[in-house]
């Protein structure tokens, strides 16, 4: 599963801080700010429900599925195989990670 901290900054001032770093450096780096094309109202209000926009992953994910018995992995660099230069600066603070599981070997 492909997935990122990406609401972080509703509930975490650093992770505020980071994102407003990346809204300033994207538009200092003269590349399209992807945030500006969503309606972020909305986005950030179905955010604010969400469990997952307050919790640290993936920490969180490896935990939960060794709990369940399952074998788990992430690769917290992926993204720098996926993104291209405008996700990397849009982005830098909410780095995309991969978590995978499976089930325990018999």
């Amino acid at each position: 599963m492909f997935d990122a901290n990406y609401y972080r900054f509703l509930f975490d001032e650093k992770a505020l801080a980071a994102y407003e770093n990346d809204r300033r450096m994207t538009a200092r780096a003269g590349e399209d700010d992807i945030y500006l094309c969503t309606d972020t109202e909305a986005m950030e209000a179905i955010a604010r429900q969400l469990p997952f926009s307050r919790i640290d992953r993936p920490e969180w994910d490896t935990r939960f599925l060794t709990g369940l018995g399952m074998t788990a992995s992430t690769d917290e660099d992926v993204w720098r195989q996926v993104w291209d230069r405008n996700e990397q600066i849009n982005q830098a603070s909410v780095p995309m990670f991969l978590v995978r599981a499976g089930k325990p070997q018999s």
